[in-house]
């Protein structure tokens, strides 16, 4: 079960950070939009407590849609503790592990001021 469950949840991590990569990229976005779609995306699975990171051309920042440009490359990075996941009350093998995926996409437009 312990197994089943990390598959499972890093999964759904690969899927949320590509979610919240590509809301990232678009013309407009706010952060509040990036985090508000890979939380409702991690909710439907139970998710919660994660640790969200952005790059931009491998750098870390605080705000991808306002450091990114043309062609840049934007990173989203998802983070969660599997004992905030597990649904064993003690998990016995892969307790305190950190599961994580990430995402990469190219920034195609960019903001006309």
């Amino acid at each position: 079960i312990e197994f089943g469950r990390a598959v499972m949840v890093q999964q759904v991590l690969v899927n949320a950070s590509r979610e919240g990569a590509r809301q990232a990229v678009l013309d407009g976005t706010t952060v509040n939009e990036i985090e508000d779609r890979i939380d409702v995306y991690l909710a439907a699975s139970g998710i919660e407590n994660e640790t969200i990171t952005y790059t931009v051309n491998g750098g870390q920042v605080n705000d991808p849609t306002t450091a990114a440009n043309f062609g840049d490359a934007v990173g989203v990075e998802i983070r969660v503790n599997f004992n905030d996941v597990s649904w064993m009350p003690v998990p016995q093998y892969i307790g305190g592990t950190v599961l994580r995926a990430s995402s990469i996409m190219r920034r195609e437009t960019q903001a006309v001021n």
